[in-house]
């Protein structure tokens, strides 16, 4: 018996940091994996990403094969940026503050 390879996922380290993404489209694994868990359908993929099913089947594919360390990766990259949004926002108060003192010399 011959075990068949699915050519439509691939990595490399000089491509998305070494993820694996899909093959002639680059978007990776994880992307796919996580609008998936949102909700989205093949369909969506086949209209918004212009990928064929077994792009996609493929990808799931290999999500579900390496389910937990996907999953962790993609909960790193919400609490990143959860922080970029709390860092910008501390910034746009700062900025608000500084404009305020500014604005109060000028009188």
């Amino acid at each position: 018996m011959a075990i068949l390879n699915i050519e439509h996922i691939v990595s490399d380290p000089t491509i998305k940091n070494g993820k694996p993404f899909v093959a002639k489209a680059e978007i990776t694994v994880q992307h796919i994996a996580r609008l998936h868990n949102d909700g989205w359908s093949v369909d969506s993929f086949i209209r918004e990403y212009k990928l064929t099913p077994g792009q996609i089947y493929a990808a799931l594919s290999y999500y579900y094969d390496h389910q937990t360390e996907i999953d962790q990766a993609i909960q790193a990259e919400r609490e990143y940026a959860k922080q970029l949004v709390e860092k910008g926002r501390a910034l746009a108060k700062a900025l608000k503050r500084h404009e305020k003192r500014k604005a109060g010399q000028k009188k």
